[in-house]
């Protein structure tokens, strides 16, 4: 059982705890996360009392352990934090329409799960359409209480790590994504972008489509949020300081159906894909 107060369970773990459990989870250790009756501060209301158990690298509600495990088709979803973004999204559904339609195209569509930061705005509004659409979801969370970013304590599967330890927390969404999602956002969804490049360089996750959204819904008359980040990649390679090919698995859009249309090429076919980048 992890310490905590009659308040403030300390669900927030280091790099060094989080491995400890994952090491002894191998080894066939159960952590079971005891947790109070505690404020909901992002959705309202009281979390009610539960339980969760430590499975696969997160804790889970005893219920959705073997759910869980059916899953293998990961969107990570990466944006703002900001609740405006949320609104737009909420009052156009085009989240809901997305998650949707991705589900939709799939032969099993029980294959399909969530992976999002477990935060407020867009990332929010993802584990709403999420719960609505009843997809499996896991939240991989990190403190940032103190820059008034509430946590998201609903849902069948969270994690969160300390506001030190931000890198274990992109780990986790990077073993774990079959395909990353950039919507709308700033200068967090910029180092998860690059970070998640880095490893595409590297190897050290499959060559799968990464896909950057930009509705006109949402941005109107602006370019493009990622049109920079495009111009960036572009520069690297023809100064030949990046690889053409890493290139060639970022795909820009304009809308999520778009977006849904590459993810559902990929599953058709992922070999034809490999040969193509």
């Amino acid at each position: 059982e992890c310490p905590h107060s009659s308040s403030t369970p300390n669900i927030y773990m280091t790099d060094a705890e989080y491995g400890h459990c994952c090491r002894m989870e191998r080894k066939g250790l159960r952590y079971i996360l005891a947790l109070p009756d505690i404020p909901d501060p992002l959705n309202g209301g009281i979390v009610p009392a539960h339980v969760r158990y430590f499975h696969n690298g997160c804790f889970v509600q005893p219920d959705k352990v073997d759910e869980m495990d059916t899953k293998d088709v990961y969107l990570a979803m990466y944006g703002s934090v900001e609740e405006h973004v949320k609104q737009m999204l909420h009052e156009s559904g085009l989240m809901k329409h997305f998650l949707s339609q991705v589900r939709g195209g799939l032969e099993s569509p029980d294959r399909l799960a969530i992976l999002d930061g477990n935060g407020p705005g867009l990332l929010h509004e993802c584990a709403l359409a999420a719960e609505e659409l009843d997809i499996f979801r896991i939240g991989a969370g990190v403190d940032a209480r103190h820059a008034g970013q509430q946590p998201n304590l609903r849902g069948p599967a969270w994690i969160f790590f300390g506001k030190d330890h931000r890198s274990p927390r992109q780990n986790f969404m990077q073993k774990r994504a079959t395909f990353r999602i950039f919507n709308p956002g700033g200068i967090g969804t910029s180092e998860e972008i690059f970070i998640a490049l880095t490893d595409l360089k590297t190897l050290a996750v499959l060559p799968t489509p990464h896909i950057f959204v930009d509705p006109g819904e949402l941005r109107g008359e602006n370019a493009h949020i990622w049109d920079d980040t495009d111009r960036q990649i572009q520069e690297q390679i023809g100064r030949g300081t990046s690889l053409d090919w890493i290139r060639r698995c970022c795909h820009f859009v304009d809308s999520y159906d778009q977006a849904a249309a590459i993810i559902h090429s990929f599953i058709a076919d992922p070999v034809q894909y490999w040969q193509s980048i």
